[in-house]
This record gives C-alpha cells, structure tokens and sequence, in this order.
C-alpha cells in the first residue's frame, strides 16, 4: 500500500479553476474554459510556475480528441462526460480549452449542474518535461519554471485545496479516509477472546505512515538539489530537472544523490580526443605531421593547414569536437606522435646558413640525426595520474568531504538525523607553451628527420614541464598547483639517513587515512635513489642482516621502475630537494582543454627570413583525496 500510495502522491499534479458561465452554448453543449496559468504554486517546498511561453507546454494531448473527465480517475470509461475539442495558449499566458459535453445520463447531469452554476471547477492533470529555469530569491526559496504536459481535463465538485492551487477530488486526496469495503469485522477464534479489528483505522494509519515516508523522501531529495545546486550554480538547471525525476519515481534519496553526482562529473566532457577517435587508422597516425603542417602554413600565408591535407582535416575535426575552445593557429591532438625518450628542452634560433645553428643539417650526405639534448625523465603519468581532456569552460568537481552516522538504538527508539558534507574541487584552464625561431630555409629544405627535432624542441618541453607542474606545481604565478605543495597531504621527516621504518610509514599515513585505495608507488630523484640502493633493510630484533638494499631492481634507463618498501619506485630529476613523493597516483587529475595549438608566425622575423612557432597548451591539475598522499620534509638522500 506505501508503494501505491506514493504513486498516487507524485502524479497527482493538478491545479482549479472555476468556469466562466458566460462561455457555456447550451446547444452545442460546449464550454469554452481557462485551464492553466503561471501563477506560481507551492509545491515540494519551491514555487512552481508552468511555463506558458513557446515551446514550453505541450498541447498534444489535449489536442487530439482527448476525453473530458469526472474526477481525475482516467481509468475508469465510465467516468468519461465529452471530449476536448481544442487547446491552445493566449497572448494573456493563459490555457483555454473548448470542451463538448456528452449525451449519457451522466454527462448530461453534469452539463446540467455547469450551467446551473452548481459546479463550477475544472481541474488540469499535467506532467513536468522538463525545467526552464530555477531561481532563487533573497529569502532562498527557489523558484522553478517547468516545461509541461496537460494530461487530462476534469470537472471536480470540491477541490482539496483552494490556496495551492491543487483541485482534486475529495476521493483522490491522500489525507482524506476512503470508505471501507467492508464494514467493521469480527474474528473468532476457538478458546481466545473477541478481538475487534478496525480495517478502516488500519488503513488510515497504514496510509498516514506511508504519506509520512513519502514525504520525507520528497524533502529529502529536494534538500540534496539545493546542496549541489548551490556547490554548482550552473548546473542547477540539470540538478532540478533530475530532482523531478526522482520526485516523480520511486528512487531514494541516495540513489538520487548518487546519480546527481555522476550527471554532475560528466556535464563536462572528459574523454580525450585522440588521433583515434578522429577516423585515423594506423597508417594516418603514422604519417600525421607536425612540420607537414606548419609547412602548409607558409606556403599558403595562412594560420592553418589546407583542408585538402591530413593535418587541415585533423584540424577542422578537433575544432568541431572541442566546442569553445578557441584556438589561435592549427590543432594538434595530444596524443600526436612523439618518438624521442622523454628530455628537457630549451629554445633557440636555427639558421640554415650558419653550421652550428641548422645548417649542418642540409648536407645531403648527412644521415646522422641530431644529437639531443639531455632532459628529464617524466614520470607521473607513467604512475597512472588521470588525464582529463577535451574540458570546455571552468570545472568543478563534486566531493563528499562527510558520511552521515549510523546509530545503534533500541527497537522503537527514533534516529538522529545526519547529513553528507560536501565541497567542490575547481580547475580552469592555465597556459604552458614554448615558442621557437627557426629558418625558413630550415624548415622547407632540411633532409634529415626535422620533425622529430621540432617535437623535441617544443612539445617535448611542454609535456616536461606539464609532468614537473602535476608533481610540484607551486601554485602560484599562473602555475598550478602540483600534488607535493596541495593542502592535506601527508608529511614524513627523514631526520637523517632513510630507514625502512621511515619508509613504511609514508604507507602507514596513507592506510590510516583510509586512501589506501588503488596502486600506490614512491618517486624520487636519481640521488635519492643511489643513496637508497646503498643502504641495507634493517628490521628491529633482527639477529642477521641480510644483503637487501632498501631500494631494489636493476638499473638502467630501459629497466623497469624498482621497488622500495614493497611498492614501485620511480627516479627523476622533475622532484625537488631530493625529496621523496608517496601516494595513489591515479588520484591525481591532470585536466586539459583542447589539444596542442600551433601557432605559425612568418611576419615578425620576415627580414631575417624566420619563422616563430609558438605551441600552447591550456590546464590544470587536481588531487582528489589529498590524503592519498605523502611527502618527505627533508632530502631522502641524506
């Protein structure tokens, strides 16, 4: 019955209004009636107002022959008294219908009591489709505009409540008694007394119980909308129209907050836009080219590639998929191919003419690449750190921060109400680029692989500096802000020489913070390391010591990461001070916007025959729990 009865709770959405007599023809036995307005109405705790302009009522019902009612019971045939001839919504954001009434015994009573001013209410049945818009005054009560369907017209003789604007039946009113089918009855039973049940009390208090249920559940719901709608303003439209939802079904408060949470993370795309995803197969990526690019550029005086070419096609196609990022020359993806071992780069001015700085590169016998430049290893996407690309606009993410509390009590003690906390964690989009000069001559005659070299020069600069942000970012001077510097993180003091006992406690912090809870893994510097694969694992009340260094697994650069602790470890040059980075890497959140914007500038340095190619990347980075990491204070090379 609780079930039942919360149906009936939540489509029972209908509003009165009293029938103009002037508007009755008695031969055509039709009355011309107003059946809507946007008159707000107090409904689960908000002002609901029906959207009466275009497009926001849906007339399709009402306009096609639907039956005119007695009472709001469509079920039953027999309460069917004419039909609707016609809908519509006047310049006054008023709905009006013209409806004929039958000629049966009971259309024609009711026809009768019309015209004799005896009943004089029409109540609409509607269905929310969907919210316009939700607002709040200074007050906080939230005012929501809904698009909607009409579903039925009735006559009613009484509504239920004049002062909301809900015109029902007293038969259909939830808090009304309904008239038992049977009268009081009496059970016998060999050798114990009578015992008298009142059906129709248990009925009413079966029925009062699951009101009381139900409405707790509505009130909950719409509490957790304002919650999120407040932690995330524009959002609020998608968060009102999923509370409808829940209001209008059976789904608990929890399933409601949980599915509101998730629509929330992925009002946002997420997905990367890789070379994949754009209909490139195998051989495409392979051949896709940054210099092809950047050549069509100049021959064509033109910030982008031809659309007849590869690199003109993959530009278009990214511009189409990352709507609102604007992008100042052409669009490279982030997954573009980039062959060389990850290094730092620098920049510098390349001339075809001068040996030293690019013309050695145009002998045509020359078949030796260019000797790179030592760099930086990169580490933290290695160590599973999300990335998060194709982001439009300012993100929020959405984080429980408190659990509600269970309570033990006795069998017919009440609980003490408790309620999730929430806070948001916000990123926006930051810029890290490189620009270069290099020869014209350079560019359009080299004969060896200068399309490495350029990725080496500028992309890989930005993917190193990228990858040093996500684990140091100081947070400041337009840099984001990396996992080592963000508030909560746990903290770890060497002292001195690194113990296996120092060690285990970075694990130890994390675990009794209960973020234990992915892949965890140790970065440190190459010095760390050395220093860590010369000291033994000592354990306390040991008798021997066996030959085991704290930090173990062969060296070299195309070796697989170590171990320290029983964990994975990883070095690079990336991690300041020696210091030693701890944690589930994967709870870390590196957030893109767009790909790679390749600016070519041909104009700035015309006279000494240059051309200027600037690259620019735009994100941020987010630790979700920062209890899933810890940091040493000091060096771990001591």
């Amino acid at each position: 019955m609780a079930k039942e009865l919360a149906k009936e709770l939540r489509r029972d959405l209908s509003r009165s209004f009293q029938i103009d007599r002037a508007k009755i023809d008695p031969e055509k036995r039709t009355v011309e009636l107003a059946f809507s307005s946007e008159t707000p109405v107090d409904r689960w705790g908000e002002n609901e107002v029906l959207g009466h302009g275009e497009g926001e009522a849906d007339l399709a019902r009402l306009n096609s022959d639907h039956p005119l009612m007695l009472g709001h019971n469509e079920s039953n045939p027999k309460d069917q008294i004419g039909v609707i001839e016609s809908a519509r919504i006047d310049g006054d954001k008023v709905g009006r219908a013209v409806v004929r009434f039958g000629k049966s015994a009971l259309a024609s009573e009711v026809f009768q009591d019309v015209q004799d001013g005896i009943r004089k209410l029409v109540s609409v049945g509607y269905d929310h489709t969907g919210i316009v818009s939700s607002e709040k005054d200074k007050t906080g009560r939230v005012t929501t505009r809904y698009r909607w369907q009409p579903t039925h017209i009735a006559i009613v003789p009484v509504p239920a409540d004049m002062k909301t604007g809900v015109g029902r039946d007293n038969s259909q009113t939830v808090d009304s008694p309904q008239k038992p089918e049977t009268d009081n009855k009496t059970e016998f039973m060999a050798d114990k007394p009578v015992i008298e049940i009142d059906e129709t009390k248990v009925r009413n208090e079966a029925r009062a119980d699951a009101l009381k249920t139900e409405r707790e559940r509505q009130k909950q719901i719409r509490e957790i909308a304002n919650e999120l709608s407040a932690l995330k303003p524009d959002q609020d439209t998608n968060i009102r129209t999923l509370a409808t939802e829940a209001l209008n079904s059976e789904e608990t408060a929890d399933a409601f907050k949980s599915r509101a949470m998730n629509e929330m993370l992925k009002a946002k795309p997420v997905k990367p836009v890789l070379m994949a995803d754009l209909g490139m197969d195998q051989r495409d990526q392979q051949t896709y080219s940054i210099l092809r690019g950047i050549q069509s550029c100049l021959s064509r005086d033109s910030k982008q590639p031809a659309s007849d070419t590869l690199e003109g096609q993959v530009h278009a196609e990214l511009v189409k998929r990352n709507i609102g990022v604007s992008f100042g020359g052409f669009a490279v993806p982030t997954d573009a191919p980039v062959r060389c071992r990850p290094t730092r780069g620098m920049q510098r001015d390349l001339q075809a003419g001068v040996f030293g700085q690019g013309g050695a590169s145009i002998a045509t016998q020359l078949v030796t690449p260019i000797v790179e430049i030592l760099r930086n290893r990169m580490v933290a996407m290695r160590l599973g750190v999300r990335a998060m690309a194709g982001l439009e606009g300012n993100v929020v993410i959405p984080r429980q921060t408190g659990a509600g509390t269970a309570y033990a009590v006795s069998e017919i003690a009440g609980l003490t109400v408790s309620n999730q906390v929430l806070d948001q964690i916000p990123i926006s989009p930051k810029r890290v680029g490189a620009t270069g000069q290099y020869s014209r001559l350079l560019l359009l005659q080299s004969s060896i692989d200068v399309e490495n070299f350029l990725r080496d020069d500028l992309l890989k600069v930005i993917a190193i500096a990228w990858d040093r942000i996500i684990l140091s970012g100081q947070g400041a001077a337009d840099e984001p802000l990396g996992i080592m510097n963000t508030p909560g993180i746990g903290s770890v003091v060497f002292g001195a020489t690194a113990t296996y006992a120092k060690l285990v406690n970075f694990k130890t912090q994390v675990a009794t913070a209960n973020a234990d809870v992915g892949e965890m893994a140790f970065v440190s510097t190459p010095a760390t390391e050395g220093q860590l694969r010369s000291v033994a694992k000592l354990l306390t009340g040991a008798t021997t010591v066996a030959a085991v260094a704290l930090w173990e697994g062969p060296f070299g650069p195309d070796s697989p990461d170590g171990t320290v602790a029983g964990f994975r470890a990883a070095s690079t040059n990336q991690i300041p001070n020696n210091q030693v980075l701890f944690g589930v890497f994967s709870e870390a959140i590196h957030a893109l916007w767009g790909g790679y914007d390749v600016i070519v500038n041909p104009y700035s340095l015309d006279q000494q025959a240059e051309v200027r190619v600037t690259i620019n990347t735009f994100g941020d980075v987010a630790v979700r729990h920062p209890q899933c990491f810890c940091v040493s204070a000091d060096s771990g090379a001591q």
